[in-house]
C-alpha cells in the first residue's frame, strides 16, 4: 500500500511540473504530440477531378511526294531542235513539250502515204479483173497483201514521227529543262520533270508500340507543317497503313495525303520538301482525370515536402 502512494505522488508531481513549464514558456496547456502534429503539417492546393479526354498525341516526320511524278525522257537518240515549255508552267495532258528533228520521219510518213494510195488503186483494179477472168485470184490476194503491208508502214512511219514530239502524258508543273536546243540526246538523257502537285502524299514511320492503337485510322484527319512555308499548317487525312512491321527500325510505315483543294493555289507544297504530321488519338477510355498541379511540393526548413 504504501509503494502504489509513493509511485501516485511521483506521477503527480511529474505532470504538475510539466504542466507548469508549458505556462512558462507560452501560457499554453497543448500537449507535447498536439504540438508535433501541427508543426508537421503539410499545406496542399486541390483542385475537382474532372471527366476528360484521354487523348495521346503524337507526330511523326515524312517527305512529301507528288500524286505523279516522272523524269521526261526521249524514246529515240536525235537532236533537240525545240523546247516549248518554262521551268514552274502548268502544263495539260497532250501539250508538245519538245520537238526533235523530225524531217526524216516526215518524208517517210509521206511516201508510205504514196505506196499505200497505189497499192489501193492496184487492188481495186485487181478485184474488177477477177470478175471478169482477167487476172487469176492469186494476184488479188497478192495486191490485197501489199496493200495491208503499206498500211503498216504508214503506221510505222507515224510513230516514228511521234516519237519525235515528247508531251506531257498528265497535268502537272513542270521542272527545270536539263538540255538546250542544239543537244544531240538519248533515251537515257533527262529532259525535265513532271509532277501533278494536286495532292501532295506523305509517308511517315511511327513506332511500333502505336502501331496497334492506330489500326484503322484511315480518313482519320491530321494537320501537317513544312519548312518551305512557315507559319502555314495544312489539313490531311490518313489513307492507308502498312502491313507490316520493319523488322529493323521497328516501325510501322503510314501514308497521308494533303487536300486536293491545292490545285487551285499558286503556292502548293513541293513534293520532296520534309513534313511534320500531328495527330490526336483516344489510347485509352475516358475517365475521371486530375491535373497534374493538384499536389505542389514545397520547400521548409526541415526539407522538401
Amino acid at each position: 500500500m504504501t509503494i502504489i502512494i509513493i509511485v501516485a505522488l511521483a506521477a503527480a508531481c511529474y505532470w504538475w511540473r510539466d504542466d507548469l513549464g508549458l505556462l512558462i514558456a507560452g501560457g499554453s496547456t497543448t500537449s507535447p504530440a498536439q504540438a508535433n502534429a501541427g508543426a508537421s503539417a503539410v499545406k496542399v492546393i486541390t483542385q475537382p477531378v474532372v471527366l476528360s479526354r484521354n487523348d495521346t498525341v503524337f507526330e511523326a516526320v515524312g517527305t512529301g511526294r507528288a500524286r505523279l511524278s516522272i523524269q521526261i525522257y526521249s524514246a529515240v537518240s536525235e537532236e533537240l531542235t525545240e523546247i516549248l515549255f518554262e521551268a514552274g508552267q502548268k502544263v495539260s495532258r497532250g501539250d508538245l513539250l519538245v520537238r526533235l528533228d523530225d524531217r526524216e520521219e516526215r518524208l517517210a510518213v509521206r511516201l508510205a502515204e504514196v505506196r499505200l494510195k497505189d497499192s489501193e488503186s492496184l487492188l481495186k483494179r485487181y478485184e474488177q479483173a477477177v470478175q471478169q477472168g482477167g487476172v487469176p485470184q492469186s494476184e488479188v490476194d497478192s495486191a490485197r497483201a501489199a496493200f495491208e503491208a503499206a498500211g503498216v508502214t504508214l503506221d510505222q512511219a507515224r510513230l516514228d514521227l511521234e516519237e519525235r514530239l515528247i508531251t506531257a502524258p498528265f497535268n502537272g508543273v513542270m521542272g527545270i529543262p536539263r538540255v538546250d536546243p542544239g543537244d544531240r540526246i538519248k533515251p537515257d538523257t533527262v529532259i525535265a520533270s513532271l509532277d501533278d502537285r494536286a495532292i501532295l502524299l506523305v509517308d511517315f514511320e511511327i513506332p511500333e508500340a502505336l502501331a496497334g492503337a492506330l489500326r484503322g485510322s484511315e480518313n482519320r484527319t491530321v494537320t501537317a507543317t513544312t519548312p518551305a512555308y512557315p507559319g502555314r499548317t495544312f489539313s490531311g487525312t490518313v489513307t492507308a497503313q502498312e502491313s507490316r512491321v520493319d523488322p529493323e527500325r521497328r516501325t510501322n510505315a503510314f501514308a497521308g495525303k494533303l487536300p486536293e483543294s491545292f490545285q487551285s493555289r499558286d503556292d502548293d507544297p513541293l513534293p520532296g520538301a520534309g513534313v511534320r504530321q500531328r495527330e490526336s488519338h483516344d489510347l485509352l477510355a475516358d475517365g475521371p482525370r486530375r491535373p497534374r498541379t493538384c499536389v505542389r511540393g514545397f520547400s521548409t526548413p526541415r526539407g522538401t515536402r
